[in-house]
């Protein structure tokens, strides 16, 4: 018996043997990588990378109730290789906070090029020209995940996207993008959302068979279309783009829910005003950029992390910032693609990295977390 056991042991020791091998020449490539990229002027922080190996590794396990154990096991030599990667990188260009959490910096740019999305006369075009001004270069893209795409290719320097809204909550699109691509937020604009029924000049109210627009729009003016439960809701890419697509169509039977500025970009008439249920209706927008720009007016910390499903876990995470004196402006959360029953939680503090109080409760909350990334200061 006790031969048997030796046996094994033998076998264990050879494992470890290989692990050690292997773990050396991963965070060699890892480093090898790191520079490859610095020659290239590549971004050097690619969190969607980290969840994509994960879930490779998990498929490729063959005994899969190891599932738990495999992805902590990964975690940490990804937490170490990013700790091997810090030593080498140029701190200058970085903001590091703690071990293993470092932050492109940059500066305002002052010639910018602007993307949003939707059609010109959106909510989000709105937006963009109240945040920074009408003499800018600025396009639109289609979906949400297009204004990502195009910082990331370098064809935009910004994009403005809404967050959330004071009458229906998250836009839980744009939060699972802030996880899956490399940007920051850099600024929040506020916008007071007013829709308005806009149809051709000769259409009457009695006549509309069909209604195109956002999917918010329908749901922020659900007291309005309940008067009118014939009417056909028909879901469209942007409000601005539904009232462009009403004017195209020329049937005086269809109607679209846009804004005012939309309405008179494409020549449509105002069937009916402020439609929105709720009237103090507004809508955060955010400003995403490429690098975090942090000034002594920053004030607004976003940050993202998950938690071992544990009980109390998230209490804990919280009262890491109550116990630094740090006010809570917000806590959402969002389940994990592919991970049932486990969650992302999107917090908002008050506060600026450059702050040591402030870095000290991140540097807690990481050391709790499996996964943490901050999304910006500003």
């Amino acid at each position: 018996m006790e031969e048997q056991l030796n046996q094994l042991r033998k076998s264990i020791d050879e494992y470890d043997t290989q692990i050690v091998e292997l773990f050396e020449k991963r965070m060699g490539k890892a480093l090898e990588v790191l520079h490859y990229k610095q020659e290239k002027g590549l971004p050097v922080l690619q969190h969607g990378r980290e969840q994509k190996v994960i879930e490779k590794v998990k498929n490729n396990l063959q005994n899969k109730e190891l599932h738990t154990e495999i992805e902590q096991l990964y975690l940490t030599i990804m937490k170490l290789s990013r700790q091997i990667q810090a030593k080498e990188w140029n701190l200058s260009d970085f903001l590091l906070i703690g071990e293993t959490i470092v932050l492109p910096l940059g500066e305002r740019l002052k010639e910018k090029k602007i993307v949003f999305q939707g059609e010109f006369g959106a909510f989000g075009h709105q937006a963009l020209t109240k945040h920074f001004g009408k003499e800018q270069s600025i396009h639109h893209y289609e979906t949400f995940e297009d204004v990502f795409k195009a910082l990331q290719a370098d064809e935009a320097d910004y994009g403005i996207l809404p967050i959330e809204n004071s009458s229906t909550g998250a836009i839980n699109d744009v939060y699972d993008l802030l996880v899956q691509y490399d940007v920051y937020i850099v600024g929040e604009q506020y916008l007071q959302v007013e829709h308005c029924l806009v149809g051709l000049e000769e259409a009457q109210l009695e006549d509309i068979e069909e209604v195109y627009s956002h999917i918010q729009g329908f749901h922020q003016s659900k007291s309005f279309l309940d008067r009118y439960p014939n009417w056909k809701l028909i879901p469209y890419t942007n409000t601005a783009a539904s009232a462009k697509y009403i004017k195209k169509l020329k049937d005086p039977t269809k109607a679209a829910i846009a804004s005012k500025e939309a309405a008179e970009l494409y020549d449509l008439k105002v069937m009916n005003e402020k439609i929105n249920t709720n009237q103090e209706n507004w809508t955060r927008f955010i400003i995403i950029g490429k690098k975090v720009e942090i000034n002594e007016d920053s004030r607004k910390i976003s940050l993202i992390y998950s938690l071992r499903h544990n009980v109390g876990a998230l209490y804990d995470s919280l009262g890491v910032f109550v116990k630094q004196g740090i006010n809570l402006a917000k806590v959402e959360s969002r389940p994990i693609p592919n991970q049932p029953w486990k969650y992302h939680f999107f917090v908002d503090i008050e506060g600026n990295l450059l702050d040591n109080q402030v870095q000290e409760a991140i540097k807690q909350v990481q050391e709790k977390s499996l996964f943490i990334k901050i999304l910006g200061n500003y």
